[in-house]
C-alpha cells in the first residue's frame, strides 16, 4: 500500500470529530462524513473550540488553526467521503447492525484494497467484517477518548484482516503521533476496557457497599495509585512493589473482589432516572451549576500538561 494522504472518518460525533482533528493536525486531509449537516455543523463548532482552548497552552501555534480546519472536508454524502481515501475509519454509534450496514456501504463505494478500520471499543472485529465481501481489509483501531489528547491507539487483528491491512494500520498510528498497542487476541472489550471496565466494577462495588463514597473513591484513584499509573503501567507497578508481596496480599485480597457480571444495580436505577453525568447535568455528582464546557477545557488543558511531563 502506498502513503496514505487522504482519510474518510464516518462519523461526526465526539469520537469522529476529535479523531478527524487528529488526522488533519499531522496534516492529513480528511473527508468527514455523516448523517445530517446539522451534525456536521456541530462538530466543526467542537474541533474549532479544541484547536483554541490547545492554543493558548502551546499544543498548537494560533497561525495552524486555519490550516487544520482547512484540511477537515465535511459531507453528507457517503461515497464523496470515501470515494479518494486510501483509509476509511468508523466512528458510528456502538451497535453491531449499524456497523455492518456502514461498512457495507463503504465498501461498495471506496477505493479496492484500502483498510477499513472501526473505531468500536468492544464489538468484535471478525463479526463486524462478517459484513463485507474482504474481510480481510478490516480492522479495529480504537481511539480512546479525548482523541486528540491520549495518545494510544488500539489496533485490533479480526480472524481475517490481512497482515498489509495490520501494518498500514499502525504505520498510520506511528505516521500521526500516537502510540500503537496491539491486541493479540479479538475478545469483547479489546486490552484497555477489559482492564479500565475491572476498575469500574470494583469502584461501583466499594460505592454500593459503602467502602467508601463516590468523592473518596475518586480522590484515591487520582491522588494515590494514578499519579503513578501515570509513569508506569500496572505490569511495572508489580514489579516496584514486589511479586512476593501481591502474591501475599492477593491469596487473600483476590477473593474478596467482586466478581458480579450483571450491571451495577446504582447504574441501572441511574439510568432509568435519566441521571446520566454530565450530558444530563446529574450522576454521581452535580453538575446543575456547573459551565461544562470549561470544565472540559480545564481538563483537556490539564491533560495536556500530563502529557508534557511524562515526555515523549
Amino acid at each position: 500500500m502506498g502513503l496514505i494522504e487522504r482519510i474518510a472518518v464516518i462519523g461526526a460525533g465526539t469520537m469522529g470529530n476529535g479523531i478527524a482533528l487528529r488526522f488533519a493536525k499531522a496534516g492529513l486531509h480528511v473527508c468527514l462524513r455523516d448523517v445530517k449537516q446539522e451534525f456536521l455543523d456541530r462538530a466543526r463548532q467542537a474541533q474549532e473550540n479544541t484547536l483554541k482552548a490547545m492554543a493558548p497552552g502551546g499544543a498548537i501555534a494560533e497561525p495552524e488553526v486555519g490550516a487544520i480546519l482547512g484540511r477537515i472536508r465535511p459531507t453528507t454524502d457517503m461515497a464523496e467521503a470515501v470515494r479518494d481515501a486510501g483509509f476509511v475509519l468508523e466512528a458510528v454509534p456502538e451497535e453491531l447492525e449499524l456497523k455492518r450496514k456502514i461498512f457495507a456501504e463503504i465498501e461498495a463505494a471506496a477505493p479496492a484494497g484500502i483498510p477499513l478500520a472501526s473505531n468500536t471499543s468492544g464489538i468484535s472485529i471478525s463479526r463486524i467484517a462478517e459484513g463485507v465481501k474482504d474481510p480481510g481489509r478490516v480492522v479495529g483501531m480504537h481511539w480512546w477518548n479525548p482523541p486528540h489528547v491520549v495518545r494510544v491507539i488500539e489496533i485490533i487483528r479480526g480472524n481475517k484482516t490481512a497482515e498489509a491491512t495490520f501494518q498500514a494500520t499502525r504505520d498510520l498510528v506511528l505516521r500521526i503521533g500516537k502510540k500503537p498497542v496491539i491486541c493479540q487476541k479479538d475478545v469483547p472489550g479489546f486490552l484497555g476496557n477489559r482492564i479500565l471496565y475491572a476498575l469500574l466494577r470494583e469502584a461501583m462495588y466499594c460505592y454500593e457497599e459503602g467502602i467508601g463514597t463516590a468523592e473518596d473513591i475518586d480522590t484515591m484513584v487520582r491522588e494515590a495509585f494514578a499519579l503513578k499509573l501515570a509513569f508506569m503501567g500496572p505490569m511495572a507497578l508489580l514489579d516496584l512493589a514486589g511479586l512476593d508481596i501481591y502474591h501475599n496480599v492477593a491469596q487473600y485480597l483476590n477473593g474478596n473482589l467482586c466478581n458480579g457480571r450483571e450491571v451495577s444495580p446504582t447504574v441501572v436505577e441511574m439510568v432509568r432516572n435519566g441521571k446520566l453525568g454530565l450530558k444530563t447535568g446529574q450522576g454521581f455528582f452535580d453538575y446543575s451549576k456547573v459551565n461544562i464546557t470549561d470544565l472540559m477545557k480545564q481538563r483537556g488543558q490539564q491533560m495536556v500538561g500530563l502529557l508534557k511531563l511524562m515526555g515523549p
